[in-house]
């Protein structure tokens, strides 16, 4: 499934190279994160990532978990109400 919202991501070019990381939230159900280098805090309302030294993004809500990852993309599912590149 990442590998098909990866490729959807290259063809609409909703993307965000420029800090080498993509993402794409479905409703506030689901979102596919690809390109972190790390899981840096775990909550049900908060599930924040490393993306390189300077860029962290965090994804706020209720009910969060992660349903698949991998050493580079991840799928966050719950209610999403927030997500922020810092």
């Amino acid at each position: 499934m990442i590998n098909l919202v990866s490729e959807l991501l290259d063809k609409i070019s909703l993307s965000s190279e420029s800090v080498g990381f993509r993402y794409l939230n479905l409703g506030g159900k689901v979102l596919y994160l690809i390109g972190f280098k790390s899981v840096l805090k775990f909550s049900s309302n908060e599930i924040t990532f490393k993306i390189n030294n300077s860029t962290i993004i965090t994804v706020r809500g209720d009910n969060l978990y992660i349903k698949e990852m991998d050493a580079s993309s991840a799928m966050v599912c719950g209610e999403i109400k927030a997500v922020e590149a810092i």
